[in-house]
């Protein structure tokens, strides 16, 4: 575990840019390459906020499970795009990060719970506190 800093310090985050906001909506968009990745920050009542990522598919932008350097895509979302629209958006003092399931895990706490946590305990968000209760994952500004 503590050779994770190291590895997440010397990979490289996707570019990405912020497609504005549509109603209480808050869009980025970025690609591996071979996937395109739409972020959504939904503004939730009480100044908080919930993060999810969508991979796009034909037409569609869907929940869809993609072969992606894990990494980099942590890096992308919670090293760039969750900075970008904190440093934004003051609004915002808490936000929840869902850990989806497969489909086929029988843990309770899922994989995707996990390693985001890792991630986020081994690279903290200046200025807010961690938890996590079940698959859901907090960020909470510091007063």
């Amino acid at each position: 575990m503590k050779h994770l800093k190291s590895i997440f310090e010397s990979i490289e985050s996707f570019p990405f840019e912020n497609g504005g906001h549509e109603g209480a909506t808050y869009y980025y968009f970025f690609s591996d390459g071979q996937n395109e990745f739409r972020v959504e920050i939904d503004r939730k009542p009480e100044d908080e906020a919930e993060i999810l990522y969508r991979i796009k598919e034909g037409e569609d932008w869907t929940f869809k499970v993609v072969q992606t350097n894990i990494f980099s895509l942590l890096k992308t979302i919670f090293g760039g795009i969750i900075p970008d629209f904190i440093s934004k958006n003051n609004w915002c003092q808490m936000i929840t990060i869902k850990g989806l399931g497969k489909g086929t895990e029988k843990e309770p706490i899922h994989q995707r719970t996990k390693v985001y946590y890792r991630y986020l305990q081994k690279n903290p968000i200046e200025g807010w506190e961690l938890d996590r209760y079940g698959n859901e994952i907090y960020l909470d500004k510091i007063k």
